[in-house]
């Protein structure tokens, strides 16, 4: 399939690649045979942790099959979730390396009733609806996206919409409900909650995809999900559809209004005096304030996130190695980080860096080892696409070496570091590995 997207589809097009939707969802198949080949696979014991496991492995297997034929800036890797349970995203995200090898976290950001909502459904107007939607149901699933926008800022992944709306669905013992959806979903009052749904989801996710389901369908107890109920429907006559259009009207690049997040800090550089760490950054426009991440390896928050109010911030810090970056924030959220620095304050920690890194690589299969540290509990790998830099991946192993299968061509810069008590240590020597050359 690779060899056949590759050749046939138009090259000015990018390629979005997933191995499933809704592997949550245990009324699909897939989601049984997620579970099933997890288990077997001794992922975890539990059914749905080993499905979402399973998951996350399949797709990061997936990816790298594209990554052989597929630039980087044409390909987008694209790792579904469940908009309802941050877990899942959090789940399959940190499983094994496969945020490494993800470009998009996935969602669907639906407005719609939760079972136990239905009984005091059956007794509404359209404008006790109305009210729900959008004093309830509408915060609520943007609350969601935003958790979920937290969880791909720290994976440095975007979150998407693969698919969204309205999701007024009534069967059962509540079919009854089914004319007052229709009824709503033919109110102006559905372009406007349509639009205000894009523009939260737009500010919460930084302007990223949205794919509206869908065009056009039929209205009947399964769901109202069409903006069209039929394709030669007036525009105003069709909510949802005349709300979709005057969004892409507003941008038609990409069919995006701007989301008002702030621009992320620029030029991050510091200076250590004792046990004192002092932090100076470019301001950001349209800012008012900024998250200051310190982790205890790269793009982690793990020792915590501070506000600042202005382009500065100093502090006490007992010894040991920090990794720092600044987001500004303002009412629509925050932004993308800024650079990374890695602070070492006192004689950092301890452990001494591991010797003798080296590497053997065997088309995209490769292979690091290196000499135990006494004392040690893990080591970080560290990878980047210049020298000390660690932008690529960052990953934990309790071994004293490492095999990573299916790594995309390119060259990486390469160091480990020893863990214990005291956090990360000095890092090793540094290594240049070539995949693919």
């Amino acid at each position: 399939m690779k060899l056949m997207v590759r050749d046939q589809l138009d090259p000015r097009l990018k390629v979005y690649i997933e191995h499933s939707d809704e592997i949550w969802n245990f009324h699909f198949p897939q989601s049984v045979y997620a579970s099933e080949h997890g288990l077997a696979a001794g992922l975890s014991t539990d059914p749905n942790e080993a499905a979402i496991r399973w998951h996350s492995k399949r797709s990061r297997e997936i990816f790298g099959i594209f990554e052989e034929v597929f630039p980087p800036d044409r390909l987008i890797r694209v790792l579904a979730s469940q908009t309802g349970n941050p877990w899942v995203s959090s789940t399959a995200l940190n499983f094994g390396d496969t945020r490494f090898h993800t470009d998009a976290l996935a969602i669907a950001p639906y407005l719609d009733f939760r079972p136990p909502d239905f009984p005091r459904l059956l007794g509404m107007n359209l404008d006790q609806l109305f009210q729900e939607l959008e004093t309830n149901v509408e915060p609520r699933v943007i609350t969601a996206v935003r958790a979920h926008a937290d969880i791909a800022r720290a994976a440095h992944v975007s979150l998407v919409a693969y698919e969204g709306g309205q999701s007024l669905v009534a069967g059962g013992p509540y079919a009854s409900l089914n004319p007052l959806f229709d009824a709503a979903n033919r109110d102006p009052r559905m372009g406007s909650l349509t639009s205000r749904l894009l523009q939260d989801w737009s500010d919460a996710s930084g302007g990223q995809l949205f794919l509206h389901f869908t065009h056009c369908s039929r209205w009947d107890q399964y769901g109202r999900f069409g903006s069209l109920e039929f394709l030669e429907q007036p525009r105003n006559q069709a909510p949802k559809y005349d709300a979709l259009m005057r969004w892409i009207e507003t941008d038609p690049n990409s069919g995006l209004v701007p989301s008002g997040l702030p621009d992320a800090p620029a030029n991050l550089t510091f200076s250590v005096s004792g046990s004192t760490v002092a932090l100076n950054w470019a301001a950001s426009a349209g800012a008012i304030s900024y998250d200051v991440e310190v982790g205890s390896r790269a793009g982690g928050t793990d020792f915590g996130v501070f506000s600042a109010t202005t382009p500065s911030f100093s502090g006490p810090a007992g010894p040991g190695i920090y990794y720092v970056r600044v987001r500004a924030r303002n009412a629509a959220g925050a932004s993308v980080a800024s650079n990374e620095v890695v602070i070492t304050v006192g004689a950092g920690c301890s452990l001494p860096p591991p010797a003798g890194l080296t590497t053997t690589v065997t088309g995209s299969r490769v292979t690091l080892m290196w000499a135990g540290v006494p004392g040690a509990a893990s080591y970080t790998l560290e990878a980047g696409s210049a020298t000390g830099s660690s932008d690529l991946a960052a990953i934990d192993t309790a071994a004293t070496s490492f095999t990573a299968t299916d790594v995309a061509r390119g060259t990486y810069y390469v160091r480990v570091r020893a863990r214990g008590t005291c956090g990360a240590g000095a890092a090793s020597n540094e290594i240049i590995v070539v995949v693919g050359s």
